[in-house]
């Protein structure tokens, strides 16, 4: 029985072990936009901080690139349609990251169809915006960790950009519909738990009773 309590009062110490805190912000917009999210400071009064880390989520749907060839010989093009994502404002933060699709498009000769954009014959296609998901993360240096503690707030700015590439090649014009870029940030916070005073009373109680047995 002795044991069997032993393990008992044990196992409820290692309980004390908090999970990571999370918040998770998002937001949906066409780009170009700017969006501030503004999260939690660590309550030190939970314990101490550990670690943080800051993770980025760009995903992008919809939208279409077409490329059509006015030029008199035909063109080898390289596309790239989605968009670009980068937080700043904080000591310590800087993440950056691109999610697009990419083609590359034989083209035909102009086939005398009129200047610009024509959406018919061998000198034109297109690149349809597929659902596309990337993602980022960062560890906060502990240099850094007084910005984020305490009982107020802090914000996060995302920068999020629009990538359209059909450049390069001379005598191709281009359309395009934007993509929709859902930005998903998450600040995760990682610390030693401060024991609750009914844990710190079983471990001594658990000391106890091993002194006891071993007696």
């Amino acid at each position: 029985m002795k044991i069997i309590a032993l393990i008992a009062i044990c196992g409820f110490a290692g309980a004390a072990q908090a999970s990571p805190l999370i918040q998770t912000q998002s937001f949906t917009g066409i780009p170009d936009y700017d969006q501030t999210f503004t999260f939690n400071q660590f309550d030190s009064a939970l314990g101490t901080l550990t670690g943080i880390n800051v993770t980025l989520q760009l995903d992008i749907s919809g939208g279409f690139l077409g490329v059509d060839n006015d030029g008199i010989d035909p063109a080898v093009v390289n596309v790239e349609f989605g968009a670009s994502g980068i937080l700043t404002s904080l000591p310590g933060l800087f993440l950056s990251l691109t999610t697009s699709n990419s083609a590359t498009f034989n083209l035909a000769a102009d086939d005398l169809d009129g200047p610009g954009v024509q959406t018919t014959g061998p000198d034109y296609d297109e690149l349809s915006g597929v659902a596309t998901s990337s993602s980022t993360s960062s560890a906060i240096l502990a240099a850094f960790f007084s910005n984020y503690i305490g009982l107020g707030t802090f914000d996060i700015l995302a920068d999020i950009n629009q990538v359209i590439d059909f450049g390069g090649v001379s005598g191709v014009a281009g359309q395009f519909d934007p993509q929709v870029a859902d930005i998903i940030v998450t600040v995760g916070y990682k610390y030693d738990p401060i024991p609750a005073p009914g844990s710190m009373a079983l471990l001594g109680l658990g000391g106890l009773i091993a002194t006891r047995r071993r007696r």
